[in-house]
């Protein structure tokens, strides 16, 4: 029998929903009291000023735009002072029920061991809060990755929720990108932060069954049947039975389940991610157990690199990106150049 999880650390007097709605009516009344104490000193400077002489327009000329500006900065002010205390919220909820159940708890993590397709893009990267231990044979990580997108003009703050689960093989890199959220098409619009674009399509795989209902399939070429060893229909029902809405990768000796949005750490949503933890996450592992590539046996000291945990051909390592078309003009533009050169450096030489 395995230990049953505490979830009465995760839970508070006011649950985070109560919070967010608190926090709602808070900066909307706020931003505007400070909105109409910022109309009211402006209007009696105006006032002060056009009965000195100083000031040759109408009190009230400008007063809707004033009053519109100052309502814009309060609630930026308040939404950004509530905003972190809501995140300080979280973080103690999160070590809480850490500490409650033998789990290892950080606040602000390193990332720069993370392989999965959302790290490493960006900028202004970083990891927490980030929740790793052991349950049920599984041993895990679970937390919220932050980057910003964009460029000089407009920044985008994005999240994600994860898990991480640790395998016992090494094995082809496999994306299963849920219909339900677009993740790939999502990662694929930030093309001004120059970041990884859709997959070559030749990666896309359709399996039987509806399974193609709920996630599009990408794998490297020629590792179809690999991808099947290991996906099976058993694995494949548990995914559209608990993480229809979720994406799921595999890469190296990690399966990684990602959410859109972060993870808050209350109750339901722990129960909810351990809940697909054991499902999807002890299905894999277990399927893929006695995974091997035989095209590897040609690398034996790489082998005995991994510990033990076999080894993949190169090209089944990682999934081929889709190069951003400013990439191809410029490869075609010093191909051509390189190619002009020779020419009229041969004509010249004769």
């Amino acid at each position: 029998m395995y230990p049953t999880l505490n979830w009465a650390e995760a839970r508070e007097p006011t649950t985070l929903l109560q919070v967010a709605q608190l926090e709602k009516r808070l900066v909307l009344t706020l931003a505007g009291l400070l909105a109409l104490g910022f109309g009211i000193v402006i209007v009696l400077v105006e006032l002060i000023a056009s009965d000195s002489g100083t000031s040759s327009r109408a009190p009230w000329s400008q007063l809707p735009i004033e009053i519109v500006v100052a309502a814009v900065v309060s609630f930026d002010i308040i939404w950004t002072v509530l905003h972190f205390r809501r995140g300080r919220y979280t973080e103690r909820c999160a070590q809480r029920f850490a500490l409650t159940n033998g789990f290892h708890y950080s606040a602000s993590p390193d990332d720069r061991e993370w392989q999965g397709v959302i790290f490493g893009i960006g900028k202004e990267r970083h990891l927490g809060p980030l929740i790793e231990g052991q349950h049920r044979n599984l041993h895990f990580w679970l937390g919220n990755y932050y980057y910003v997108s964009g460029n000089s003009r407009h920044n985008t703050r994005n999240s994600y929720g994860f898990v991480r689960i640790e395998l016992s093989r090494q094995l082809p890199h496999v994306l299963l990108d849920s219909i339900q959220n677009n993740f790939i098409e999502d990662l694929d619009d930030m093309q001004s932060a120059g970041l990884p674009r859709d997959y070559k399509k030749f990666q896309r795989y359709e399996l039987e069954g509806d399974f193609n209902n709920y996630f599009t399939v990408y794998a490297p070429a020629r590792y179809e049947r690999d991808m099947l060893y290991f996906l099976t229909p058993e694995l494949m029902a548990l995914l559209v039975d608990y993480a229809a809405d979720l994406d799921i990768e595999i890469i190296d000796d990690y399966l990684y389940i990602y959410a859109m949005k972060p993870i808050v750490f209350n109750a339901e949503t722990l129960q909810r991610l351990f809940t697909v933890m054991e499902a999807v996450g002890a299905e894999t592992l277990e399927n893929t157990a006695r995974y091997r590539d035989n095209r590897a046996s040609i690398e034996p000291a790489r082998v005995s690199l991994l510990q033990g945990k076999g080894s993949v051909m190169s090209p089944g390592r990682r999934l081929v990106e889709k190069r951003p078309s400013w990439v191809v003009a410029i490869v075609v533009w010093a191909a051509v150049a390189v190619a002009m050169y020779l020419l009229y450096s041969n004509d010249f030489s004769q």
